[in-house]
């Protein structure tokens, strides 16, 4: 059973708060993403968050280096993007829990994944 969508959204604000547009944040978030991510034939909440942080780490790196191009176009990437992101974090506890430990230093327990993130 997954996570509910509106404590998943959450999460999402905290990661965006997190690491605003800090490109090395972002980047260590797609390494969190790449070694939890695992390929299927259709889209999964795993490849949503891939594309998610990937597309983000993007956006930071045009802001960092002031490319217009990069942060116009990735920043529409980031939009679209994160529409599906709160199903994804509350259907893939592995990830969620991942970031979670990343930016608030600390795991959650699987059982309590839906209390650790309101």
């Amino acid at each position: 059973m997954g996570v509910h969508v509106a404590t998943a959204m959450h999460l999402m604000d905290e990661v965006n708060d997190w690491a605003r547009d800090d490109q090395k944040k972002w980047e260590a978030l797609l390494d969190i993403a790449n070694r939890h991510y695992i390929a299927v034939p259709e889209r999964t909440p795993g490849e949503i968050l891939l594309m998610w942080v990937g597309n983000r780490y993007s956006y930071s790196r045009g802001v960092h280096n002031n490319h217009a191009a990069d942060i116009s176009f990735y920043g529409r990437a980031v939009a679209g993007l994160e529409q599906l992101v709160p199903q994804a974090l509350a259907d893939d506890h592995t990830m969620a829990n991942a970031f979670m430990k990343k930016v608030r230093g600390t795991a959650a327990p699987a059982e309590s994944l839906q209390q650790a993130l309101l």
